[in-house]
């Protein structure tokens, strides 16, 4: 799932990518479709080995945790890169398999905190910009991501307005959507 979505992240901002490397580490570029197909392929794999074999309890409790529904999180992911592959038959299928009434979520603790608000709040390595960094063209007015993501007192540092996070990053142990992360589509 992680490879997978990693590959549809990498289709989003780059025309190329790599697959796989060879034996002297050199990657090979691929199209952008290739690089779909690939993270579909993937995906369908995952799916259809959850399906015959469903997570253990040591899985769920080792690695993905109780808040995280793997099966009904890959249909969702595949539902969303079918339709970025314009494969939109397969991405309805998919859409249509996943229970809205499951939410799957990255949990964070004190011992593993959540690594946006670490980045931004407590080691202070970024600061949000007013409008997401992008000229106040470029944004519409109705745009309610801004109100979600941004919040807290504008802080004006020469022409940037700078802002603290909200949404998903507002504390150590926020809990992050699984669907946050595949946001591409």
């Amino acid at each position: 799932m992680f490879n997978a979505a990693a590959l549809a992240e990498l289709a989003t901002g780059f025309e190329q990518g790599p697959v796989v490397t060879d034996a002297t580490n050199r990657a090979s570029f691929v199209s952008r479709q290739q690089l779909l197909a690939e993270a579909v392929r993937l995906l369908d794999l995952a799916a259809q080995e959850l399906a015959t074999t469903a997570p253990s309890a040591e899985f769920t409790t080792q690695v993905t945790g109780t808040s995280f529904n793997l099966p009904n999180t890959v249909q969702a992911y595949r539902g969303r890169i079918n339709l970025m592959a314009g494969n939109y038959a397969a991405a309805l299928a998919a859409a249509n398999l996943v229970s809205l009434t499951v939410r799957s979520a990255f949990t964070y603790n004190s011992l593993n905190p959540n690594p946006i608000y670490q980045a931004v709040t407590v080691t202070r390595n970024f600061a949000p910009r007013g409008n997401f960094g992008l000229p106040a063209g470029f944004v519409e007015a109705t745009d309610r991501r801004r109100a979600f993501y941004l919040t807290g007192p504008r802080i004006t540092s020469g022409t940037d307005s700078l802002r603290t996070l909200g949404g998903f990053f507002t504390s150590l142990t926020s809990e992050i959507p699984a669907t946050y992360l595949m946001r591409c589509a």
